[in-house]
């Protein structure tokens, strides 16, 4: 099955050349298009979000666009994130990304736009976020964060649009007009059925990943070739 966009990309032919690629002067790749890759989402394979990491060795990316391939599943690798300080754009939308958001994430401090809407991210929002004092967008909209949102975003006014929280249901504080005090607390006996719950659906979700491990291996593989081998970066 091949992946949209990318027929242009072989190893006998410049990686500038390429769709989806940008460069500056012919030599450092600078932007990286990964948006919607997979040809249907009526795919129900996952692949792990460590497929990434050899994106990670493009460290001159200024814009880096992996939204909308619903199959990268798992935590976003904050390690080798850590790597693109150059990033000014980084767009993750639409995939199947959990866990907390990694504090590497917000050492780029050249960041200006950062989308992480339709993911299952959870946890809180991470106080560090203020220090992205760049930012002219950002979007959390549709994942499982709760808590308090840091008072450290109340002078970014870009961190203040409460769509960028929305569909977050646990979420409370100034930016969407509900006030921390006001969430009830849920009665033990709801949340003890909660717990169990939720480890029989991770249980459900470990047998599941073990029926459809192998397919869409390809997305790595092309990762790993053309990325790691085929990009010069000067």
């Amino acid at each position: 099955m091949e992946l949209s966009g990318l027929e242009s990309w072989n190893s006998t032919s410049d990686c500038c050349h390429w769709e989806r690629v940008r460069c500056h002067n012919s030599q450092k790749v600078t932007s990286l298009d990964l948006f919607h890759l997979t040809p249907s989402l009526a795919m129900k394979t996952l692949v792990k979000s460590d497929v990434l990491a050899p994106l990670f060795h493009l460290q001159t990316l200024i814009f880096l666009d992996i939204s909308y391939n619903g199959h990268i599943q798992g935590e976003i690798p904050g390690v080798g994130l850590a790597n693109l300080t150059n990033l000014v754009r980084l767009y993750m939308a639409g995939n199947s990304l959990i866990g907390s958001l990694p504090p590497q994430l917000f050492s780029l401090r050249r960041l200006e736009y950062l989308d992480v809407s339709y993911n299952f991210h959870g946890g809180n929002v991470p106080a560090q976020i203020g220090n992205l004092t760049n930012l002219k967008f950002f979007s959390l909209y549709s994942n499982k964060v709760s808590g308090a949102i840091p008072p450290s975003l109340m002078h970014l006014t870009s961190m203040n649009d409460p769509n960028s929280y929305a569909n977050n249901s646990g979420l409370c504080g100034m930016q969407i007009k509900l006030p921390c005090e006001e969430i009830p607390s849920k009665p033990k006996q709801v949340k003890e059925k909660m717990v169990k719950k939720s480890k029989s659906s991770e249980t459900w979700f470990s047998w599941e990943m073990v029926v459809i491990g192998y397919p869409f291996g390809f997305l790595s593989t092309i990762l790993a070739l053309y990325v790691t081998d085929y990009f010069y970066i000067a």
